[in-house]
């Protein structure tokens, strides 16, 4: 996972999609902390890009809220998990 974040670190319009579907690989397996860490850096990361080229990134934004929603809702953080999906809606 480091090698992830640090690749997305320095080039997030390339590497952050990495950290999605590392997210949604943990996920898959049962490991939803740990997916919940990809999900939550991807988001953030997505913000930020988002908010430069919307055309280019909020599609995925949406997705990674959406993901993020999920792995709360695994988890148990139904409120967390209303959030980050109602806030994918309003995206999309």
């Amino acid at each position: 996972m480091e090698l992830y974040r640090t690749l997305a670190a320095d080039r997030p319009a390339v590497f952050t999609k990495d950290l999605l579907y590392l997210g949604f690989d943990f996920s898959q397996i049962g490991r939803h902390t740990e997916a919940l860490d990809a999900h939550d850096e991807a988001v953030t990361l997505y913000r930020t890009i988002a908010a430069d080229r919307p055309a280019l990134f909020t599609k995925d934004l949406t997705s990674s809220l959406l993901y993020l929603g999920g792995d709360f809702s695994q988890l148990g953080c139904h409120d967390k998990a209303l959030d980050a999906s109602s806030e994918a809606v309003k995206l999309y």
